[in-house]
């Protein structure tokens, strides 16, 4: 599923996924976060950790098309359903 840097869910809250440019990194090249909507995007991931999170999980990824599959939607806490795609 393609993802843009911020994805806001049906929940009030929102997805906010970091992507990495190491290559070789292809099994967890994308890291996600639910986070309150109040909460402003970090600019790196590291940065990110030191805030308020619900929830944190990474996947694998390609050209934006983020693996956002069961498992990884149950890590998170939240359903396909949820997210708002514009």
């Amino acid at each position: 599923m393609y993802l843009k840097k911020e994805t806001q869910l049906k929940t009030g809250n929102k997805l906010i996924a970091y992507w990495a440019n190491n290559k070789g990194r292809g099994d967890n090249n994308c890291t996600l976060y639910v986070v309150t909507n109040e909460t402003v995007r970090a600019g790196c991931c590291k940065e990110q950790e030191k805030l308020n999170y619900l929830s944190m999980c990474t996947t694998c990824s390609w050209r934006g098309d983020v693996n956002l599959s069961v498992k990884v939607c149950s890590f998170l806490g939240i359903n396909k359903l949820d997210l708002i795609i514009e």
